[in-house]
């Protein structure tokens, strides 16, 4: 039924205070707190205030809760009956054999229960407020008042954000698993759950939680391990029978690419140096991965005296101490070009960056241009 009450007991006289306003009954005697000479209450009740709540427009929303009765004073018998709100409470007596007789008003041996039934389908949204009088039979005019709160919420509209999320996983390589992502719900309170359509059955998607109430967060998490290269998408319906708009749904795509891959940037170098010039020139090369970090090999083409290489950051990719996903940090090579000596024109070769696995060769252009430096001649000083 989708209902649920609270038990109430540490707001009973501030209810209470509400009871006298709403039944002008005199009811000192089980009312500690209020003032004035009161006489010992005669009846305990457990719990001492009841709080229902429930969602417009439910026929069938109901509730029943017993109330434990003792006789303070060992009178043997109660009588409890409805004094507000009775076009939707009804008590109910509950004997030794369980047999239950319902009614406006009734009588039960004490210690004893009395079985309250809340049905409140066709109340509008509010609050809405309740009592039932319990005395001993030989003492109706000193009752002990039961206060019943019954808080019916208006139909809520269901929003979420964002309505898609993307994964990336990098095939084989367990260390960069996607991280989980957020699903913001917002609505008035309500029940939903969630539903998976698509092709995830091979069981890379979950979401918790499954099944609450709104407002909620929802934590959308992908499995990816084993999949073949591809793109793989859900649909997730977020039902909720008692919304406006009866639910919402969002996308889930994962996208699985194939295993690592390194890159260098740039892919070549062109140096430039004067004619006569003995500054050496440099170039940097940028090495990045998607895949687990590795440490760079440099060096330049065997037999070339003008070229040399600078590692300046070893490691290629860094990997997040908290989630294991690899970081877009650059390994730095620098790449020394030295004109000394070099006749006006162009030099290339090569220098081979890698790890332990694999190497690469970066083309290296250098070029010498002429010195256009023009020195005037000097008088000398005849004729």
């Amino acid at each position: 039924m989708n209902l649920r009450h609270t038990l109430v007991g540490s707001v009973v006289p501030i209810v209470w205070a509400l009871c006298l306003f709403l039944t002008g009954s005199g009811v000192a005697a089980a009312a500690p707190g209020l003032g004035g000479q009161s006489a010992p209450a005669t009846l305990s009740l457990s719990p001492e205030a009841l709080v229902f709540d429930t969602q417009v427009g439910r026929a069938d929303a109901s509730q029943f809760t017993d109330i434990s009765v003792t006789s303070n004073d060992g009178s043997p018998v109660y009588v409890a009956t409805v004094r507000t709100g009775s076009d939707w409470l009804t008590v109910g007596s509950v004997d030794s054999g369980n047999t239950i007789s319902w009614g406006q008003s009734v009588v039960g041996q004490m210690p004893g229960t009395v079985r309250v039934f809340a049905k409140y389908g066709n109340l509008l949204p509010g609050i809405h407020f309740g009592t039932i009088a319990i005395s001993p039979v030989e003492a109706p005019d000193s009752p002990v008042i039961l206060p019943i709160t019954v808080n019916v919420r208006a139909r809520t509209t269901l929003l979420l954000r964002p309505n898609v999320l993307n994964f990336q996983y990098q095939a084989g390589y367990k260390a960069n698993y996607p991280q989980p992502q957020s699903i913001s719900l917002f609505g008035n309170k309500t029940s939903f759950s969630t539903l998976i359509s698509s092709d995830s059955s091979l069981g890379w998607l979950s979401i918790s939680p499954r099944t609450s109430v709104t407002p909620a967060i929802l934590t959308v998490a992908v499995s990816p391990s084993g999949l073949p290269v591809g793109v793989y998408q859900a649909t997730v319906a977020v039902v909720a029978p008692d919304a406006i708009n009866s639910g919402v749904t969002f996308t889930v795509v994962l996208t699985v690419t194939d295993s690592a891959t390194s890159t260098i940037l740039p892919s070549s170098l062109s140096l430039r140096a004067p004619y006569g010039s003995h500054q050496p020139v440099f170039g940097s090369l940028s090495i990045y991965t998607n895949s687990t970090p590795f440490a760079i090999s440099a060096a330049p083409a065997a037999g070339v005296p003008w070229l040399s290489v600078q590692t300046v950051d070893q490691w290629a990719g860094a990997a997040d101490g908290k989630t294991g996903a690899v970081l877009p940090t650059p390994g730095i090579v620098r790449v020394w070009a030295d004109p000394t000596g070099l006749a006006v024109g162009n030099y290339t070769s090569s220098v081979i960056i890698g790890d332990t696995a694999t190497s690469t060769p970066v083309h290296v252009t250098l070029k010498i241009n002429p010195n256009d430096l023009i020195i005037p001649q000097v008088a000398d000083g005849g004729g």
